[in-house]
C-alpha cells in the first residue's frame, strides 16, 4: 500500500514536471519562430505611397510643435500619434524607431494571446495559437500594399487599441486574484482604447459589459452585488482615464482640440458617407452579396469536412489503431504539411464560419448554465464577444488580409484554440483519441500558416528596390524609381519650402522633411468626404504650398478612378490655375494609360526653388 502511494506521488510529480517543461519550452519555441519571422520581414514595407506616410508625418510634425487636430488634421484618436511623437522627441524621427516600437507592441500582444489561450484551452493550444500568430499572421503581407501587418500597420490606432484591449481581457481573467483593482484598471484601459479606433472601442466595450455584467443576471444576490460593484469600479476607471486624457490633450493643443480628439472618429463615422463608398462595401463584403455568401458556403463545407475527418480518424484510431504506434503517427501527422506544402490551405481560416458556430453553441450553454457562471466563464465570454464584435465589420468577407489582419485576427485565433484545445477534448469524450485529434488540428493550422507564408513570399519578391536611407530605408516595388527622383528634387529645395502631394503620397513630405502648409495631408475620396473639398481648397488658398507633386494613383475601388477627372476636380482646378509643371518622371499622372508617374509643379509667380 505504501509503495503504491509512493509510485502515485512520483507519477504526479513527473506529470507536474512535464507540464512545467511544456510551459517553459512552448514560449521559447514561439519566440524563436517570431525572431525568424521578424528577421525575414524587417526590410519589407511599408508602402512608399499609400497610408503609412501619415504614420510618420503626423508624429514628426507633432514632435516639431504642431498641434494635432489644429495644425494637422487627423480622423482617429490621438494616442498613437502622441506615442510616436514622444519617441521621435527622445530618439529622433525614423521609420526604424516606429518598427522597434511595433516589435514591443507585438511582443505584448503575443504574451496576452498566449496567456488567454493557456487559461481557456490549455498549454498545447496556447503554443499552437501563439505560434500561428507570430509565424504566419504578425508579419504576413498578403496584398501588394505592405501596410497590413504588425510591423508596419496602415493605422497604429488599430494595433495599439488591440494590445490595450487584450491587456484588459487578460486582467479580467485574473479577477479572482485581485477583484477591487481589476475593474478599475479595465476602465482606465477603456479610456486609452477610446483614444485609438472606433472598431476596437466598440468591441472592447461590449466585452467589458458582458464580462462584468453577465453575473448580474444570476439569482445569487451576493454575486449580483459583486458584479454591480465591479461595474462601478469600471466606470470610475473610465471617467478618470477620460479626464486625464482630456487634460493632456488640452495642454498640448487647447480645449477645442481635446474635444475633437475624443469626438472626431465618431463624427467621421456618424456624419459622413465614407462607409458607403464602394471600397468599404467591398471590404465588408456587401458590394457583392452573392460572391460573399458563396465564399462563406465554400469555407463552411471545407470546415465541416475537416472537422468530420479529424473526429472520424481520431475515433477510428482509438478503436482499431495501436496505442504503441500513436507517437509515431502523431509525429508523421504534424510533419505532413512540411512534406506536402499545400499553399491553398491558407484559405481555410480566412473564410471559416467555425467561429460563429462555436459562439452560438457557447452562448446556448451560457443560457443553460447561467447560475454557475464563474470568473473563467465570464472572461471566456468577454474574449468571445470581443472577437465577434471586432470581426463584425468583415462578417461577410472574413479574411486575414487587409483590415482583417487586426479585425479578424482574434476570431481566427479563437478558431485555432478551439480546433487544437477544445475540439479534441470533445472528441475524447465521444471515444476518440485526443492526442491524434490535437495532432491533426495542429497539422491543419501549420498548413494554413505555410500557405499564408507562401503568399507573403510572393508579394515580397516584387519589392526588390531600395527607397529611403538609413533609419528610413525600406524595400519597395518598381514605383521606387520615380519616387526617388521626386524625393531628390524635394530635398534640393530650401528647408523652408512647403510641399503638397496629391492625391496621396505624404511619405515624400516626411522623407524630404518638407512641411505641407495646410492641415490636410491626403486627398483621396474618403478624406474629401470627411473634411469637404471646399474646405480643403480654402486651406490651399490661404496657405498655398510652394510646390505641388502629382503622384499617379488609380482609385477605381472607390468608384472614382482618377484625381482631377472623377474626384477632386475643384482642388485640381486650383492647382492647374496657379502652378506650372517643372519636372515629370515616368508617365503623366492621372492618365488611364499610365502605369506610374510623378510630376512636380511650381507655384506661378513664386521665386524658382534653388539649393540653399
Amino acid at each position: 500500500m505504501e509503495r503504491a502511494l509512493i509510485d502515485q506521488l512520483s507519477s504526479n510529480g513527473s506529470q507536474a514536471a512535464r507540464r512545467r517543461d511544456v510551459s517553459r519550452a512552448g514560449p521559447i519555441l514561439v519566440a524563436l519562430v517570431g525572431v525568424v519571422a521578424l528577421a525575414q520581414a524587417w526590410v519589407f514595407g511599408p508602402d512608399l505611397q499609400v497610408d503609412f506616410g501619415r504614420e510618420l508625418y503626423l508624429p514628426w510634425r507633432v514632435a516639431q510643435g504642431d498641434r494635432l487636430y489644429v495644425d494637422v488634421a487627423h480622423w482617429s484618436g490621438p494616442l498613437s500619434v502622441a506615442w510616436h511623437a514622444l519617441l521621435f522627441t527622445i530618439f529622433g524621427e525614423s521609420l526604424a524607431i516606429v518598427k522597434l516600437s511595433n516589435v514591443a507592441v507585438l511582443m505584448a500582444i503575443s504574451f496576452f494571446v498566449h496567456a488567454l489561450a493557456v487559461r481557456f484551452a490549455g498549454e498545447i493550444a496556447a503554443v499552437v495559437t501563439t505560434g500561428f500568430f507570430v509565424g504566419a499572421l504578425a508579419f504576413a503581407q498578403l496584398l501588394p500594399l505592405a501596410n497590413y501587418d504588425y510591423l508596419t500597420p496602415y493605422a497604429h490606432e488599430l494595433t495599439h487599441g488591440l494590445v490595450l484591449a487584450l491587456a484588459g481581457l487578460h486582467a479580467m481573467a485574473c479577477l479572482d486574484r485581485d477583484r477591487p483593482r481589476v475593474p478599475f484598471v479595465c476602465g482606465l484601459l477603456l479610456a486609452a482604447v477610446a483614444a485609438t479606433k472606433v472598431e476596437v472601442v466598440v468591441a472592447y466595450s461590449a466585452a467589458l459589459v458582458f464580462g462584468f455584467g453577465l453575473p448580474c443576471l444570476t439569482d445569487c444576490a451576493a454575486r449580483r452585488g459583486k458584479a454591480l460593484a465591479d461595474l462601478g469600479r469600471l466606470a470610475a476607471g473610465l471617467v478618470l482615464g477620460l479626464l486625464l486624457g482630456t487634460v493632456l490633450l488640452a495642454w498640448h493643443a487647447g480645449a477645442g482640440a481635446a474635444l475633437i480628439g475624443w469626438t472626431e472618429p465618431w463624427r467621421v463615422l456618424m456624419t459622413t458617407d465614407v462607409s458607403a463608398l464602394p471600397f468599404y462595401r467591398y471590404v465588408m463584403g456587401t458590394l457583392d452579396l452573392t460572391a460573399s455568401l458563396s465564399r462563406i458556403l465554400r469555407g463552411g463545407l471545407f470546415d465541416l469536412v475537416a472537422l468530420g475527418g479529424i473526429a472520424g480518424l481520431a475515433v477510428g484510431w482509438r478503436r482499431f489503431g495501436s496505442e504503441r504506434a500513436t507517437p509515431a503517427v502523431v509525429v508523421c501527422v504534424v510533419l505532413l504539411p512540411f512534406l506536402l506544402q499545400p499553399p491553398w490551405m491558407a484559405v481555410a481560416l480566412a473564410i471559416s464560419p467555425i467561429f460563429v458556430i462555436v459562439a452560438l453553441l457557447f452562448g446556448a450553454s451560457l443560457v443553460r448554465d447561467l447560475q454557475r457562471i464563474g470568473v473563467d466563464h465570464a472572461a471566456r465570454t468577454a474574449v468571445l464577444v470581443f472577437a465577434l464584435v471586432l470581426a463584425a465589420k468583415m462578417a461577410l468577407r472574413a479574411q486575414l488580409s487587409h483590415y482583417g489582419f487586426v479585425l479578424y485576427m482574434p476570431a481566427a485565433l479563437v478558431c485555432v484554440a478551439c480546433l487544437v484545445g477544445l475540439f479534441p477534448w470533445q472528441v475524447e469524450k465521444r471515444g476518440g483519441s485526443r492526442v491524434l485529434a490535437v495532432a491533426l488540428g495542429s497539422s491543419l493550422v501549420i498548413a494554413a500558416g505555410m500557405g499564408l507564408q507562401a503568399k507573403t513570399t510572393t508579394q515580397r519578391e516584387a519589392r526588390n528596390a531600395e527607397f529611403g536611407e538609413a533609419g528610413d530605408a525600406m524595400r519597395a516595388d518598381a514605383r521606387a524609381r520615380e519616387m526617388s527622383q521626386a524625393l531628390a528634387y524635394l530635398e534640393a529645395l530650401p528647408r523652408d519650402a512647403t510641399v503638397a502631394v496629391l492625391p496621396e503620397g505624404i511619405m515624400l513630405n516626411y522623407l524630404a522633411r518638407r512641411v505641407n502648409p495646410t492641415p490636410y495631408i491626403n486627398f483621396m475620396p474618403p478624406e474629401l468626404e470627411m473634411y469637404g473639398e471646399a474646405t480643403i481648397v480654402d486651406a490651399f488658398r490661404a496657405s498655398p504650398p510652394d510646390v505641388v507633386v502629382y503622384v499617379h494613383k488609380r482609385a477605381g475601388l472607390y468608384g472614382t478612378p482618377f484625381f482631377g477627372r472623377d474626384y477632386g476636380r475643384s482642388l485640381y482646378g486650383f492647382v492647374q490655375a496657379n502652378y506650372r509643371p517643372a519636372e515629370t518622371w515616368g508617365g503623366a499622372p492621372f492618365d488611364p494609360g499610365t502605369r506610374f508617374g510623378v510630376r512636380v509643379l511650381e507655384r506661378v509667380g513664386a521665386a524658382p526653388p534653388s539649393v540653399p
